[in-house]
Parts: C-alpha cells; sequence; structure tokens
C-alpha cells in the first residue's frame, strides 16, 4: 500500500532557522556590472520573491525590460512550514552558501538548497520543463535491486501522477518495502508548469534513476522545474502534510530476500 500526502500546509512565521545548501549553477559568462540597472532589478526581483512566497511557498516574477529584465522563480518544498520556507529563500539569496556569495555579479543563477530552490536569469525559463541537473545517491547498495526497482518505479510514479494532479504539485509518501522496511518518496514541480508538462518533467526523472542511482537504497534527483528524491528514511515533515492520505492497494509477493514486498 502506498501512502500519500499531496496537500502543503504553511504555519505562521517565527524566528530565522539554517537552511543546508545543496548545490548551485551559476553562469560564469555572463556577468553585470556593480550598480547598473540589471544589478538594481535582480535586487528588487529577490526582495519581491522573499515577500511573496508566504503562504503559497511559490512565487516568480519579472522585473524591469530588455536589455536588463530579470526573471526569477522561488520554490520551497511542499512540506516545509511558512517559517522555514522563508528562511530558507532568504539564505539562498544572502546567506554564506547563498546566491550572492556563489554567483556574485552573475546574471543567471540556481541554487538549491534542502527545502528551497531559487533560479534567476536575464532570460524567461518560465513553463519550460527542465532535465536532471544534479543527482546524488545513497551510498548503501540494494541487495537485490531489480525487485526493488519494481517497487522504487511504483512509489515514484504514483507521486508523480499524484503531484501533476494537485494545484500545489506536490506529493509525498511512503511504500512497504521488505519485512520491516518502509521506502519514502517525494515529486515536485514549480506550479508553472501544466499539468501534462508537471506529469512529463517527473516522469523523465523517474525513468532516469536507474541511470543515475541504481542499485541504491535512495537517491536525489534536482532540475529546473521538478525534483524527486526517495530515501529508506523518513526525510519530509510527516506531520505538517495532511493526514488525509491517498492510498493505492497493491498486490503482494515475495522477494528474493525472503520478506514481503509490496509490487
Amino acid at each position: 500500500m502506498i501512502y500519500l500526502h499531496p496537500v502543503i500546509i504553511f504555519l505562521s512565521i517565527v524566528s530565522f532557522v539554517n537552511s543546508e545548501f545543496v548545490v548551485d549553477t551559476c553562469d560564469m559568462m555572463n556577468y553585470y556590472m556593480e550598480n547598473s540597472t540589471y544589478q538594481a532589478n535582480l535586487n528588487l526581483l529577490q526582495s519581491s520573491l522573499l515577500s511573496s512566497i508566504i503562504p503559497s511557498g511559490f512565487s516568480n516574477y519579472t522585473i524591469g525590460e530588455y536589455p536588463d529584465q530579470v526573471f526569477g522563480l522561488a520554490l520551497c518544498r511542499g512540506d516545509v512550514s511558512a517559517e522555514i520556507c522563508q528562511s530558507c529563500l532568504k539564505s539562498s539569496i544572502e546567506g554564506g552558501d547563498g546566491a550572492s556569495t556563489r554567483c556574485p555579479y552573475g546574471k543567471a543563477e540556481m541554487i538549491w538548497f534542502d527545502e528551497c530552490f531559487l533560479r534567476y536569469s536575464d532570460t524567461s525559463f518560465f513553463s519550460t520543463p527542465g532535465h536532471v541537473s544534479h543527482h546524488f545517491c545513497n551510498l548503501n547498495d540494494i541487495k537485490y535491486p531489480r525487485q526493488f526497482n519494481a517497487i522504487l518505479h511504483k512509489l515514484m510514479n504514483t507521486l508523480a501522477t499524484q503531484a501533476a494532479n494537485n494545484s500545489e504539485m506536490f506529493a509525498a509518501g511512503f511504500m512497504n518495502y521488505a519485512k520491516s522496511t518502509k521506502l519514502y518518496g517525494l515529486a515536485q514541480c514549480t506550479r508553472d508548469l501544466s499539468k501534462n508538462d508537471c506529469y512529463q518533467c517527473l516522469r523523465e526523472f523517474v525513468n532516469a534513476i536507474p541511470r543515475y542511482c541504481y542499485g541504491k537504497f535512495g537517491g536525489n534527483l534536482l532540475g529546473t522545474s521538478c525534483n524527486i528524491r526517495y530515501e529508506s528514511y523518513l526525510f519530509y515533515d510527516d506531520l505538517a502534510v495532511s493526514n488525509a492520505a491517498a492510498t493505492v492497494t497493491a498486490d503482494t509477493t515475495e522477494g528474493n530476500s525472503g520478506g514481503k514486498s509490496i509490487l
């Protein structure tokens, strides 16, 4: 049985909370000058994203006019509180691992934190599905990867469908694996995508799991428009999402490990 949590809940803003930097991609060939119109537009864009990220957890803006126009987007992970969401975005902009430090004077930057994602550029990227930009794999190996992959793909494909079909474009849930082990998964899209583009983006990522993380007990595939993650431990805030979880009943068969696997 798969337990899904497609609903996002944001709480009131409290205080600053540290956020964990993951990775970034900076355009090293395209820079703006100090005190330029582009810099002023970028500063306005970043403050606009920060002030509007709550309560929805998603915001996108276009500031200025060509050739100094700036396009920007911010997304918080669907299970985090408003406090963590806004704090994470603030860190991604001005923190020690933020865009201002990692990509000074760069016109285009994509930066991922554990709880949020920030992107800006001098060219429009809205409503365009992306591909896998970065991937990270759990170091633990699976004893029976073929059986594991069958379960993993059922979970992640179900989450992809759930995410594409709700307004937050987010879904998280788990599936029983082997005896007492659970496999947890998460899927999310930026909300400038259409329902179909979100689904296609997530499906592409799910199908890419064997290429990047075959035989590993966890993986995190990050893109500019969608992302997926799965682990053998609970990595999202289960209490912050709806208890009214959708369920999918599945057949149960014996795996080679001797335990029962839900396929």
